[in-house]
């Protein structure tokens, strides 16, 4: 009688670890159920549902002949980083907490009748001593200064920049982010702007590593 007992329990345990393994597949699975959404000039925009957002989370995607160096400069140079970001009209350096984090505050553009956007971010440099991968976290920091009665604030977002050395002096530029940009959006600029955004994202970028401003900067924390 035990021993059948101590059988039944195991095919029970056996059960329960497949349904659980089951779930978590599925699990990673729809995490990681991208959509292809453009596939333009070299640059690859991916969109999907994000938990927690009412809006999608976008990833793009492409490869260009430059440094890492160059586009960390780029991401380094708070007060011309709306350039970059194609909705955004203006952008400023808040603090300097050290040689690889920095707060920016930056004002996002909206059509009208959509109020303009402000939000506060943290950008946060780090890279991998074996790969050289180099990854920027943009965390947000909806606090961090008082409101501003000409704008929504931003509430939430979550970002990330991942720049990955090629042979042949070329980066593989990967950048995903969603956000919360707070009060109402219609749906059409919702829905458009999580795929054109990231893609001018990277064509700005492409153009804006080219400028000599940006040559021969070092940074510490980059090998």
């Amino acid at each position: 009688m035990l021993a059948f007992i101590y059988i039944d329990n195991i095919k029970t345990m056996r059960s329960i670890f497949a349904f659980l393994l089951l779930l978590i597949c599925n699990s990673i699975i729809a995490q990681n159920n991208w959509e292809l959404q453009k596939d333009e000039d070299n640059i690859k925009v991916y969109t999907r549902n994000a938990e927690g957002y009412s809006l999608k989370a976008s990833k793009v995607t492409s490869v260009l002949e430059t440094t890492i160096p160059r586009l960390v400069a780029v991401l380094m140079d708070a007060d011309n980083f709306y350039k970059v970001i194609p909705t955004s009209k203006s952008s400023e350096l808040l603090k300097i907490i050290n040689d690889s984090e920095r707060i920016y505050y930056i004002i996002t553009d909206a059509p009208w009748p959509v109020t303009d956007r402000d939000g506060i971010y943290k950008m946060t440099f780090s890279q991998n001593p074996t790969s050289k991968v180099v990854s920027v976290n943009v965390t947000n920091l909806p606090d961090y200064i008082p409101k501003k009665d000409d704008y929504v604030r931003v509430p939430a977002s979550e970002g990330l920049w991942k720049f990955t050395p090629l042979s042949h002096g070329k980066v593989e530029v990967f950048y995903q982010y969603v956000a919360d940009p707070g009060g109402n959006i219609p749906a059409w600029l919702a829905n458009s702007s999580a795929v054109n955004i990231p893609f001018e994202t990277i064509q700005n970028l492409k153009k804006r590593v080219t400028l000599e401003q940006y040559d021969g900067q070092t940074f510490s924390f980059l090998k």
